[in-house]
């Protein structure tokens, strides 16, 4: 029982966690490591719910079993030493009597086995909507040295009859930074989506160096992009595993936790800590500032080798200040050669940008100068 108790909210917070951090889950292609420790899980569990049935069933199955072969005993030393047969119809009634007690029994551990097929059948179930299965077909390896290229892209989802977005074609070269604006439905995010694999184009696609994404090569292109939202999500646990997602304390490569943190501008910050990168903070980032909670996406994402980064409105629950500080860190980040893709409202955010295009009703307008964003 104390196993079980142990184990239980350890599952729960693994799927939570999978659940609600599904965007990191994607991009970080941690989904393997999440499928492991969740099936590991189950797999114990199951076991010790086994364990437990058995356990708790035995004496009394022992008890009944033991009766059961005194009866036997009794009637067998009857008709080979009673001088008299009388005795007979007396013992097959004892008989007759220890075969209605096992049947009971019986009938109780053909309910158990029914019990048990019926759980596997449910963790097959849930197998199947978790993605336990491995996914089938071979992953081919995509190479980013030259441009994004979006070629004649359209997109609606299934059921609906409009377009989300129609005929777009937009080339991104390698350590551009590239600006998106538009109104709220204009369609930038649908771009980014795209972008990021969660979707397929309904037309046209998107080109890696020539290569098409596509469902054998997006394993590939997560290895190399980052993914920064307006919420970044946090799990209730340390820095360190926070910013290695997926990961646990004892498997973080130390060194690439480290630059992370400082090319997001957290190292100081995180030696100030009780614990540094061992620090607790807490369900959401609940002891983080908003800043430092987008600072840990950024780190997160950096630690996973992104050459790529993607900010969703990634300021824009921010103060004015903490804005200018994430805008100098993406500058930096830029300089550094990365590239970067930001869809923003607020026009500070896109000061650094080395280009801005604008979106709207589904289409792309053109390219539009800083100054001239109101």
């Amino acid at each position: 029982e104390k196993e079980v108790n142990a184990i239980t909210p350890e599952l729960t917070k693994s799927i939570f966690q999978s659940v609600h951090g599904y965007p990191d889950v994607e991009i970080t292609n941690t989904q393997t490591v999440f499928r492991k420790r969740i099936a590991d899980l189950i797999g114990r569990l199951v076991k010790l719910n086994v364990r437990r049935t058995v356990y708790n069933a035995s004496p009394t199955k022992v008890l009944e079993t033991g009766m059961v072969i005194t009866i036997f005993a009794i009637t067998a030393y009857g008709l080979w030493f009673l001088p008299d047969r009388a005795g007979l119809a007396a013992l097959l009634g004892m008989y007759a009597l220890a075969a209605y007690r096992i049947l009971p029994s019986t009938n109780r551990i053909m309910l158990a086995l029914i019990s048990i097929k019926g759980y596997q059948y449910t963790f097959d179930i849930i197998g199947e909507a978790t993605g336990f299965a491995p996914e089938k077909g071979e992953d081919h390896e995509i190479e980013f040295n030259k441009h994004i290229e979006i070629k004649d892209l359209s997109f609606k989802f299934p059921d609906s009859k409009e377009s989300m977005l129609s005929k777009i074609n937009l080339c991104i070269q390698k350590g551009e930074s590239l600006g998106l604006i538009g109104e709220s439905g204009s369609g930038k995010t649908t771009l980014m989506n795209l972008l990021l694999g969660f979707w397929e184009p309904t037309e046209g696609g998107i080109f890696i160096d020539n290569t098409p994404l596509s469902k054998t090569t997006l394993k590939s292109w997560r290895d190399r992009i980052g993914y920064v939202q307006q919420e970044v999500y946090i799990i209730d646990s340390s820095v360190a595993e926070n910013v290695a997602f997926g990961f646990k304390d004892n498997e973080i490569d130390q060194v690439k936790l480290e630059k992370a943190l400082k090319q997001a501008s957290l190292w100081d910050f995180v030696q100030t800590l009780p614990n540094t990168i061992h620090t607790q903070i807490g369900e959401r980032g609940a002891k983080l500032s908003g800043g430092q909670r987008q600072r840990i996406g950024i780190a997160r994402a950096l630690y996973a080798g992104a050459d790529v980064l993607f900010f969703d409105e990634a300021t824009s629950a921010l103060d004015t200040k903490t804005e200018e500080e994430i805008t100098e860190s993406i500058r930096t980040l830029a300089d550094g050669k990365l590239t970067i893709v930001i869809i923003a409202h607020r026009k500070t955010t896109l000061k650094y940008c080395t280009r801005i295009v604008k979106v709207a009703n589904g289409k792309l307008h053109g390219e539009v100068s800083y100054n001239d964003i109101s």
